[in-house]
């Protein structure tokens, strides 16, 4: 076997690289790529997630019911307060311990001369109200 001659290598790598020129001439150029989405398709589907996104953040108002089970909650909470309060220091307190519940939940002392002395709760959130109190007395509610 002989060794190839530099122009036999030449010339294979000359036919070579013409054979693919004239394969890249032939072949089709390849397509403009039209956008998956048209402009005007694009601009609905903005406009609906928009909507969508507008309406999820649309305020709606509580019902009586959940306003009424935050009130028995936030009642609860200042009654522990005052129960605290009233352990600790063997008396009521003059207002409701708890100043953040006291812009919620009203507090007075109804009786402070029994044993355990009466007071009440109150709470307002819009049309909802609620009341509260460890009496034990007849017409009063508990």
């Amino acid at each position: 076997m002989s060794t190839p001659k530099y122009d036999d290598i030449k010339h294979l790598v000359d036919r070579a690289q013409s054979s693919l020129r004239r394969n890249a001439e032939d072949s089709p150029q390849p397509g403009v790529r039209k956008p998956f989405i048209r402009p005007g398709w694009a601009g609905l589907a903005w406009l609906v997630a928009i909507a969508l996104w507008g309406w999820q953040l649309w305020p709606r108002g509580q019902s009586e019911a959940e306003i009424g089970k935050e009130l028995s909650v936030l009642i609860g909470e200042a009654r522990d307060a005052v129960e605290r309060y009233a352990s600790e220091n063997r008396a009521l307190p003059d207002a409701l311990p708890d100043s953040a519940l006291a812009l919620v939940i009203g507090y007075r002392v109804v009786d402070a001369s029994v044993t355990p002395p009466i007071y009440a709760l109150e709470g307002r959130i819009g049309n909802v109200s609620q009341r509260w109190t460890n009496a034990s007395v007849p017409g009063e509610a508990q």
